[in-house]
């Protein structure tokens, strides 16, 4: 549905004055070469500490209640690779 990309707000209410603030914005960032996978979705886990001033900056919170980031950050995020919705039948 969407090429590779970082979630950085999902299913979260932000401070909509600021959206697409940073749209252009060139971030770096770290992330693990481990593919994780559910029942649909495929992703790595990535580190960013300006993704985690940008979170802050719209309201949201920063902690992480899913997976342990490594020392230095604060919050996890996912690259979302892909998924294989198409290939589910009802």
């Amino acid at each position: 549905m969407y090429s590779a990309h970082i979630s950085v707000v999902r299913n979260e209410s932000p401070n909509m004055e600021l959206w697409r603030k940073y749209d252009e914005e060139q971030i770096e960032f770290q992330y693990s070469n481990i593919v994780h996978n559910g029942t649909v979705y495929y992703w790595l886990n990535a580190w960013c500490k300006r993704l985690e001033e940008i979170r802050r900056e719209l309201g949201l919170v920063v902690d992480e209640i899913y997976t342990e980031p490594p020392c230095g950050f604060v919050k996890t995020f996912h690259i979302s690779l892909g998924n294989t919705k198409e290939l589910i039948r009802d």
